[in-house]
């Protein structure tokens, strides 16, 4: 993609590998390695365990650092996706179904790497749910619970000047969602996770439960986080949100 990109100007492609290895590679470790650091003291116990299981079990195939820096890179990009939920009235059976596209570009190189990876944890409270998404990231893009709760996420921008607010010192919203998938047995279990979490970035999230038979959206950031339904839906229709 460097390669491309600088190849628009003119730029050979020996010189632009050589700037992306020289320059752009370690820039982009540092602020991820930044990140890190800032959020670290918000990050539970259990995600460090995790990561350092996959680093002794791989027999040092895996880097640790580099793992580490591959679940950070949600926290500087969020994820542009397409999220619905239709229940009741709106589905043929009246059930619940819920929809998660993430629209990233098909050749995007984390598209080789795609997951589908069971948990069973034997943790207090917590539920088996299946975490759809990519080698290496333990947080959660898309997921759902042996209970019936699932998560989707997209980027939020804050097109209606809401105030909403983001910062780097919290717990990466990757683990937030996890945590209520995870651990929640209905909607409000969900509301009230994400109401105490130490949240991070601004993101639109959707959260499906089959207990509940319902669905709600989530405005997220970190000064607030404000929940809709198809009768509250919070923001005002434009060309960016149809």
């Amino acid at each position: 993609m460097v390669v491309d990109f600088l190849g628009q100007f003119g730029v050979p492609s020996i010189v632009s590998i050589e700037i992306y290895h020289k320059y752009l590679l370690p820039a982009g470790y540092w602020l991820l390695d930044l990140n890190w650091q800032v959020a670290l003291p918000y990050v539970p116990q259990r995600y460090l365990d995790e990561m350092q299981g996959i680093v002794d079990g791989s027999n040092g195939v895996v880097d640790g650092d580099l793992l580490r820096r591959i679940n950070m890179i949600p926290e500087l990009t969020q994820a542009a996706c397409t999220v619905l939920g239709a229940w009741g009235s709106s589905t043929a059976d009246g059930g619940l179904y819920h929809l998660r596209a993430l629209d990233w570009a098909s050749d995007a190189p984390i598209s080789e790497y795609p997951a589908v990876i069971i948990y069973d944890s034997t943790e207090e409270g917590s539920n088996t749910f299946a975490n759809i998404g990519y080698v290496g990231l333990i947080g959660v893009l898309t997921a759902m619970s042996k209970k019936g709760i699932s998560a989707g996420e997209k980027v939020y921008y804050d097109i209606s000047d809401a105030g909403a607010k983001k910062t780097y010192k919290g717990e990466p919203w990757m683990w937030v969602l996890r945590d209520t998938v995870q651990f929640s047995n209905n909607l409000a279990d969900v509301e009230e996770r994400l109401n105490n979490a130490n949240r991070t970035m601004m993101i639109h999230n959707g959260w499906g439960s089959l207990p509940d038979n319902s669905f709600r959206g989530a405005d997220y950031s970190k000064n607030w986080v404000k929940f809709y339904d198809d009768h509250e839906w919070i923001a005002d229709f434009n060309s960016a949100h149809p």
